[in-house]
Parts: C-alpha cells; structure tokens; sequence
C-alpha cells in the first residue's frame, strides 16, 4: 500500500424488525456474530422491536457483505418458525467512517426507564426535572441500555424492595453495562458488587459506574459466583431461565436468611413457573411478580 493510502473503513447496519417475543434471541445472536452497539430500539404501544446492529471492520467487499446478511436470515427464520411468528424484515446498509457516530447514536437518546429514572447517552446529556435521577451510560460492546423489559422490571422491584430499607449489601450476577448495579446505588444500597463473565461487559461497567460517581458504592468485578463471599442482604440476575436454574443453589447460599432475590429475563407462564418451583425446593416464596409483554421479573424471600 502507498504511504498515502487509506484503508477505507466501513460499517454494516443490519436493523431487523422483530416481534417483541424473540428480539433478544435475534440480539443475542447478532451479538455472536461480532455485532458492535447491539440494541434494540422499542416503541411501547407496538408489537415489534427493531434490533440495530453494526458490523465495524475493513471493507470484506460485497460477497462477504451479502453472507453475512444472509446468515442473519436464515437464522431469524429459524427463530420465526420456533416461535411461531412471521418472519421479520432484514434490512441492511453500508456507511462509511463518517455516517458510523450518528447512525449508532440515533438508535439510543435519553428516556424514562421508569417515572423517575432517566437513562441517557454520554453524547446527548439531560438535565433532570424535579426529583428526577439520571445514570448516565455509555453500552459500548456490552450488553443493556435499558430498552429491554425485563430491565424496567427489574429495577422496579429493585427500587421497592431497597427503599423499604434493610438492604445494604447488593450482588449484580450478569451485570452487562452494570445499569441494575448502578440503579441499586442509587436506590439506597451502599455496597453494591458487580459481577460478569464478559471482559467487554466488565470493562464496560466500570466505565459507566466511574462515570455516574458511583465508584465508592459500586465493585465491578470478573470473579466467578462461586467465588464470590456473602452474605449478601440482595442478589439481583437478569440473565436466562436455563442459567438462573443452574445458579439457583449458589444464589441461596450467598443470602441472608432474611434477604431477597430478584429474577428476571423470564418469560411469563412455563418459564416462570418453573424457576418458581426450583427456589421453593430451596426455601424461597415468591412474593411479586412484575410483568411487561411476555416477560416477568420475579422477587423472592424465604419461606
């Protein structure tokens, strides 16, 4: 190459509109094949969400572009048949370096995660209103913005079972950009750890926490749930019905006898009736349940 070439870089931005039921299996799958700002751009009252990924590398020229879209088809309509839904609407466009930054930027603005809980991008600050808080965030790789239900759900019972107070001492399994562990902090709870498997996620974290000034509240950490030393007063997962289950004996141990699990990434019916019945073998109740669309976070105490 002569000195005064350039490596022409582009971006791939594939947007699959998804109904509502399996856009985090379509995200979770893009976020496999190496897709960089994976989010999922809802609107409330409407029954699909549109996934928007970003594939960030030197030009592979046109056949590698159309593979790739290609195996983001095939794989969506195998999720379109296992759900039992009509086969979303693959898009996909190329941008150049100059169109990346706005592109991925308009797909994530400030919004209310709850009434008074405002989530907004570094690159677009919002003053708050009122009694208003704000985490401010940055997803880099990592996964969570807060667009997903069983986010908002979480931190709904998140903020009731912490504001009755007696709950100091908090663990975030799965903690992606660390936006439960943060919404803990700021919630009430003083000691918050947060723990993920993910290098990206972890680093991350630790970004956003640093940047909200959570540092003296919030502990991001890579260690393993079975390294991790309790009790804890709350343990927090959002992760996936089949992991939770395999947690469920390591989450029971880490806890208080008077402390309080919160479960989500369920979906509502099978899913939660049979993490329910895996913690009550152990000794947990459930005493609420949230529920948005097709997903439900759960909030569980010792019987």
């Amino acid at each position: 190459m002569k000195a005064d070439e350039q490596v022409v870089h582009s971006r791939l931005h594939v947007a699959v509109t998804s109904p509502r039921i399996m856009a985090e299996s379509v995200s979770d799958f893009i976020e496999g094949l190496g897709g960089v700002g994976v989010e999922m751009t809802i609107d409330p009252p409407g029954p699909v969400v549109v996934v928007n990924a970003f594939f960030e590398e030197a030009d592979p020229g046109v056949l590698a572009r159309e593979q790739r879209v290609l195996e983001i088809e095939n794989h969506v309509a195998m999720l379109a048949d296992i759900f039992g839904v009509e086969v979303p609407r693959v898009s996909a466009e190329l941008l150049q370096d100059e169109d990346w930054s706005q592109s991925w930027k308009v797909h994530f603005a400030p919004f209310a995660i709850l009434p008074d809980l405002i989530i907004a991008p570094t690159w677009d600050p919002y003053e708050p209103k009122g009694e208003e808080l704000v985490l401010t965030m940055d997803p880099g790789m990592a996964f969570g913005t807060g667009h997903h239900a069983t986010t908002a759900l979480s931190l709904r019972i998140l903020r009731e079972v912490i504001g009755a107070g007696s709950v100091a001492k908090v663990l975030d399994v799965g903690t992606g950009t660390g936006i439960l562990a943060m919404g803990a902090a700021l919630f009430g709870a003083t000691a918050v750890t947060a723990i993920d498997n993910d290098p990206l996620a972890v680093a991350a974290a630790r970004e956003n926490v640093e940047m909200n000034h959570l540092e003296e509240r919030v502990t991001v950490s890579s260690q393993d749930l079975a390294e991790m030393a309790g009790p804890f007063d709350l343990i927090v997962a959002n992760i996936i019905h089949d992991v939770l289950q395999e947690m469920a004996p390591a989450l029971t141990y880490l806890l208080r006898p008077t402390g309080s699990l919160v479960l989500s990434g369920l979906l509502h019916g099978e899913q939660v009736e049979s993490i329910s019945a895996t913690f009550a073998g152990l000794g947990w109740v459930v005493c609420c349940q949230e529920k948005r669309e097709e997903w439900a976070a759960l909030h569980l105490v010792r019987g």
